[in-house]
């Protein structure tokens, strides 16, 4: 009997042991997926998002130090600003550049023959961020001296318009001093 109660301690024993290692397997397991398996999850997780949010401090950054720049040059032209809406204003004023080339014909002595505006759309759309524009014709005779103290007058006005067409006929095949010259000139402005 001795042995039998020996051999039923010994398997008692690795019961109790086998039991004890079971149910330890049992709760660490349950404690891995339960408590650090959500745990390393939001550790990833949280180191991801840190990543993102560095990435997007840096972008932040650098939009920043793009406006901080744009405004130091809008300060430093603050003067100028002025000068770039009189070049090119916001609406046709189709009126000032009439009213220039009438400043500048009368300064050089120039009659106007015809002065008339084609290819002008007001109902744009005013979301486009281009420059628009509209043509003006312009038709006169003068002497070629008159003409060149209206066009040095007419180039050193601030609105911004560009001379697309320049026509100059004589109507003679021989060339003189006193020769009355017929101009047309096609002239572009522009606004926003």
């Amino acid at each position: 009997m001795p042995t039998q109660l020996s051999k039923e301690k010994i398997l008692r024993k690795k019961f109790a042991d086998y039991s004890f290692i079971i149910f330890f397997f049992l709760i660490f397991s349950f404690f891995v997926i339960f408590a650090i398996k959500p745990n390393l999850e939001t550790a990833f997780k949280l180191r991801q998002e840190l990543t993102q949010l560095r990435q997007l401090d840096t972008d932040y950054d650098a939009a920043i130090a793009e406006i901080i720049s744009l405004q130091s040059d809008i300060e430093q032209h603050r003067d100028d600003l002025p000068l770039l809406a009189q070049a090119v204003p916001s609406t046709p004023q189709v009126n000032q550049i009439f009213e220039n080339v009438q400043h500048s014909a009368s300064e050089s002595g120039i009659p106007i023959s015809q002065l008339t505006v084609s290819q002008i759309n007001l109902t744009q759309a005013t979301s486009s961020s281009n420059l628009k524009n509209y043509k003006i014709s312009f038709q006169s005779s003068s002497s070629f001296e008159s003409l060149q103290k209206f066009l040095a007058s007419f180039l050193t006005q601030r609105r911004l318009k560009l001379i697309n067409k320049l026509s100059i006929d004589s109507g003679q095949k021989e060339g003189s001093h006193s020769a009355t010259l017929s101009v047309t000139m096609d002239i572009v402005g522009y606004y926003l």
